[in-house]
């Protein structure tokens, strides 16, 4: 099998932030995979529905559907195996345990950092797909 790349990563990133979804796409876009966008939780799961994705960063606080809420959809209807990555301003323990709960694979806390989403595709989806 051939080796699993960074320009074959494909990465949704959800966020009802204008500024963090820029951001992330110029990180994604630096370390070469692709992304797709969805600002809010309703539209990830609809994209997840309608497409395979390697892994998801996903926002917490959103309108219409939170990150938890899409989480558990994702989770118990959608995609077992595809990492999902919280995304948030909170460093509060039951805001992390809450992700964990739902499913979430791992939790950053905001900003972000380009090593960060670099390290995170590499260690959720280049890892486990060698």
């Amino acid at each position: 099998m051939a080796a699993f790349e960074m320009k074959d990563v494909r990465v949704l990133i959800v966020d009802d932030d204008p500024t963090a979804l820029k951001l992330m796409a110029n990180f994604i876009g630096r370390i070469g995979c692709q992304a797709d966008f969805a600002k809010n939780g309703r539209e990830a799961v609809e994209k997840v529905r309608a497409t395979g994705f390697d892994i998801c960063f996903m926002d917490i606080l959103m309108p219409e559907m939170n990150g938890v809420e899409a989480t558990q959809i994702i989770r118990e209807e959608l995609s077992r195996q595809m990492p999902i990555i919280a995304i948030t301003s909170s460093m509060m323990k039951t805001t992390r345990e809450t992700c964990f709960d739902v499913g979430m694979n791992d939790f950053v806390v905001k900003p972000v950092s380009l090593e960060t989403i670099s390290a995170m595709v590499n260690q959720y989806v280049l890892k486990q797909a060698a």
